[in-house]
């Protein structure tokens, strides 16, 4: 499974961020605690409640579709 190269947490740490919230702490310490942002915890949470994996959602594929998808609406 690929990561991002710039992401600061890689999907075991996205787990225990998520861990740590749903034991209680609040989104914002955890999120300080991992190193991260409110909004970026918050994100990550929402998506393990929806049951989404904690990877990167890195698929080719579905980039390959996306890069040709916004080129096509962004003409030069």
């Amino acid at each position: 499974m690929s990561q991002h190269p710039n992401a600061r947490l890689t999907p075991r740490g996205r787990e225990t961020l998520v861990s740590r919230i749903e034991s209680g702490a609040g989104v914002a310490e955890a999120a300080r605690q991992m190193g991260v942002s409110r909004q970026t915890a918050s994100k990550w949470l929402a998506r393990a409640r929806r049951g989404e994996p904690m990877s990167d959602r890195g698929d080719t594929a579905n980039v390959k579709t996306t890069i040709r998808a916004n080129a096509s609406r962004h003409p030069r």
